[in-house]
């Protein structure tokens, strides 16, 4: 990934080049972009101490964790929509003795 060798290779850089590619890498989920952005976090909190500069570092990594909740959030919905079209088939084998066709058309939309 280009901006992993941007980020790592980054001796000449400004300042404000370094954040904003650290809060683009956010967008971009893997280990070694969180390793980088939390080693780039704790650079800039010594480095700068009364300066806002951690920030960049700091929106990318809480990039990352809303990615992360959001495909959380999406498995978990389709789980529990499954779940309940299971329930849903399996009470209606009990109860009638058969499942009627309009609840699988129903879930198959």
């Amino acid at each position: 990934m280009r901006l992993l060798t941007l980020l790592s290779q980054a001796n000449n850089r400004k300042v404000c080049v370094i954040l904003v590619l650290c809060v683009l890498l956010g967008f971009y989920d893997n280990d070694e972009s969180k390793k980088l952005l939390w080693d780039y976090y704790h650079y800039m909190k010594q480095r700068y101490p009364n300066d806002t500069y951690s920030d960049g570092p700091l929106l990318g990594l809480i990039e990352i964790g809303e990615r992360r909740r959001e495909i959380l959030n999406q498995n978990l919905r389709a789980g529990s929509d499954n779940l309940l079209f299971n329930r849903d088939i399996n009470f209606c084998s009990q109860v009638l003795g058969f499942c009627p066709a309009g609840i699988r058309e129903f879930h198959e939309c």
